[in-house]
């Protein structure tokens, strides 16, 4: 995603924001970019979205964010910026053995919703 308008996504190198080391998403969008022999530079890291989001919003970076918090203002970006896909990832939701009547609703609810994004 991009700021709507930002310049951030025509830099040289491009300017990345990602989540700490050891976040599945980042080794994946920086494996991406180094097999695009894109130029670019980790320019903002955090572990929180809302964070990455906020870079992104006022165009300091651009940052692969689940579609589902591509928010007004944003912008998706796609191969057709230049840039390469990230690929998908697996969200796992694991509940304990016998749980509570409210926590099997919860994760019904979770894991429509996810399902709804497709």
């Amino acid at each position: 995603a991009a700021s709507q308008g930002g310049c951030a996504k025509s830099r040289t190198p491009l300017p990345v924001a990602v989540a700490n080391a050891g976040c599945a998403w980042r080794r994946q969008v920086i494996e991406a970019l180094d097999r695009s022999g894109r130029e670019y530079r980790v320019a903002y890291v955090s572990d929180f979205d809302a964070a990455l989001q906020a870079a992104v919003s006022a165009d300091l970076a651009v940052a692969a964010l689940p579609v589902s918090r591509v928010e007004p203002g944003l912008v998706p970006l796609s191969s057709a910026a230049g840039l390469p896909e990230p690929g998908e990832s697996e969200i796992v939701l694991r509940m304990g053995q016998d749980p509570s009547p409210a926590a099997t609703a919860l994760a019904e609810h979770i894991a429509e919703s996810y399902r709804r994004l497709r």
